[in-house]
């Protein structure tokens, strides 16, 4: 469970590599972008909606019949992600966990640096914060904290009205444990404390007027 929060949400926001950016409007894709520093190393923001899963599960398609292999499908991926994050065997992605998601996402590098160094025991140095838009903060909260596996490594760091952090408690053992920040209209997961809650920037990307032109200059959405 300890790897499967992060996992599960990096498979969907690397998958954005695959699909044209201008699937949507760009302002959907960059709506997240204030939850990230100024100077973020690089941004990807993705879909989250069920036609997106379909589009994915298509483009991976075309590519196994162009390799002449057979791999399993992308929402079979999903699935199997979902079935680990609830310790259901019979849980898919469609019942369980996308109901909990709004229409977008985000995943973000924050510093490259030790990413492209030539020490690979300092890539996660490089802070990497995902950003998921939800339905209900209440319900995708509890969703966490009734899942025993889940509760067994975590613990909340703080819980208020406004929003509420969990963090790994002393029987997590991995390397490079995550945070969870429950905010009302998002989901971030990070890989430092530090990075937590992104909401209180006073400069974010989405004020780098850089970030803005590039994101200006793309094709506007159907």
């Amino acid at each position: 469970m300890k790897r499967m929060v992060l996992s599960g949400v990096l498979v969907l926001a690397l998958s954005i590599l695959a699909l044209p950016v201008f699937a949507v409007p760009t302002q959907n894709l960059t709506s997240l972008a204030n939850f990230y520093p100024e100077d973020t190393f690089m941004y990807f923001g993705f879909r989250t909606d069920a036609a997106f899963v379909d589009e994915i599960e298509a483009l991976a398609g075309r590519f196994a019949d162009a390799e002449g292999g057979d791999t399993r499908a992308f929402s079979e991926e999903l699935d199997a992600i979902a079935q680990a994050m609830t310790n259901d065997p019979e849980a898919t992605f469609a019942e369980s966990i996308q109901p909990l998601l709004g229409s977008v996402g985000a995943f973000g590098i924050l510093d490259g640096e030790p990413l492209f160094d030539d020490n690979n025991a300092n890539n996660m140095d490089s802070g990497y914060l995902i950003a998921l838009s939800i339905t209900d903060r209440a319900v995708v909260q509890s969703f966490f904290s009734n899942n025993a596996a889940f509760m067994s490594e975590y613990e909340a760091i703080e819980d208020s009205s406004d929003y509420a952090i969990f963090g790994p408690n002393a029987n997590n053992t991995a390397r490079n444990p995550t945070y969870l920040y429950f905010g009302n209209n998002v989901l971030l997961v990070a890989t430092d404390m530090a990075l937590l809650p992104q909401a209180e920037l006073s400069v974010r990307l989405s004020d780098n007027t850089n970030f803005s032109d590039t994101m200006n200059m793309l094709p506007a959405g159907d």
